[in-house]
């Protein structure tokens, strides 16, 4: 598909952005979903991840991370963005490492161990993210917990601990914001889907930005969750009483929408 061919329609106000199909082995063209006169929320930070208070229990003493929140003159508090993982003793046996982002994480407490003086229990309030696209759900028979902030230790760890209370609980989804896009003319594929009653969820889509002679600038992955369709605010039929499920495919066609994404 050549984005230099979408790019002129009967309005006052450019195409701006491309909603694209793209074959994801590359053996196909992208194929058109819709064209837009703009885009809403598309550069908006992402909502922080909900705060979780998790027990980091045995920390070795002599680690930098037990050195740096327990035995320094100054003890630090706020140790930032870091990584876990889960390092299976025998890979062959309880398969692939298991990842975790931590976000924002900060000291609540520490203490020595109970049962193990040379050791110590960290409490730390912090975001927690799971990578989902690696290891399994199963906790190794033997685990070996490995942390990593790079406030404190750069790249390298900055400590383990035997076990971790709370990460192994349900824990809810981060919040997203919704995307509009603002003067949106669907195309068939999107208005196959905006025929259907809403929410409707859909599969992965690129958004091309464009430039002002119509070529593609740069590309944004989004998930075509749709949530809402309504006239949109530079110009649309009148809907008068009749519910959204109510308007012709042929109307939204060739009039502009705002649809929300999510």
């Amino acid at each position: 598909m050549r984005d230099e061919e979408h790019v002129g329609w009967e309005r006052h106000f450019p195409v701006r952005y491309l909603l694209v199909r793209e074959d994801i082995d590359g053996e196909e063209e992208g194929e058109l979903w819709g064209r837009c006169a703009e885009v809403e929320g598309l550069f908006m930070d992402a909502p922080p991840l909900p705060r979780e208070v998790l027990t980091l229990r045995g920390c070795p003493r002599e680690s930098l991370l037990v050195q740096a929140v327990a035995d320094s003159a100054e003890p630090v508090r706020l140790l930032g963005d870091g990584m876990l993982s889960i390092e299976p003793v025998d890979p062959s046996n309880d398969g692939p490492p298991r990842f975790w982002d931590l976000e924002d994480t900060a000291v609540l407490a520490q203490w020595p161990t109970p049962s193990d003086p040379g050791r110590v229990d960290i409490v730390v309030g912090t975001g927690v993210r799971e990578d989902d696209c690696w290891g399994g759900k199963r906790l190794p028979s033997s685990p070996r917990f490995d942390l990593w902030f790079s406030s404190i230790g750069g790249d390298s760890p900055a400590g383990s601990c035997r076990s971790i209370d709370g990460l192994f609980t349900p824990r809810p989804r981060r919040p997203t914001e919704p995307v509009h896009l603002i003067g949106c003319e669907p195309a068939a594929p999107l208005l196959a889907l905006l025929s259907r009653p809403l929410p409707q969820k859909g599969d992965p889509i690129t958004l091309w930005r464009l430039d002002r002679h119509g070529r593609a600038m740069t590309g944004y992955r989004l998930d075509l969750d749709i949530v809402e369709a309504r006239p949109s605010v530079l110009g649309g039929a009148h809907l008068g009483g009749l519910s959204y499920f109510e308007v012709t495919a042929n109307l939204l066609r060739e009039k502009g929408f705002t649809v929300v994404l999510r």
